[in-house]
């Protein structure tokens, strides 16, 4: 069984932002949006400043739940 212990999220943070390399910035209806790609499967994870994850489809970005952003990622 697993000690317990106190929440510590630095080891996987600093891993996923080792799997992904900061792109830039878009802007959709007023919002920053951050792109990041995905090191191996060349795919990208597009963030807002509040966690919502988008898709880039045919020149426009559409919210989409965060699973499906990770999955599309990693894929």
């Amino acid at each position: 069984m697993a000690e317990k212990a106190l929440s510590n999220w630095e080891p996987l943070m600093n891993t996923l932002m080792g799997l992904f390399m900061f792109m830039g910035c878009a802007t959709f209806k007023g919002d920053q949006i951050y792109l990041y790609k995905h090191i191996w499967t060349r795919r990208y994870l597009n963030l807002d400043g509040k966690g919502q994850a988008y898709q880039f489809e045919n020149g426009v970005y559409k919210p989409v739940s965060m699973p499906d952003a990770l999955s599309h990622a990693f894929s």
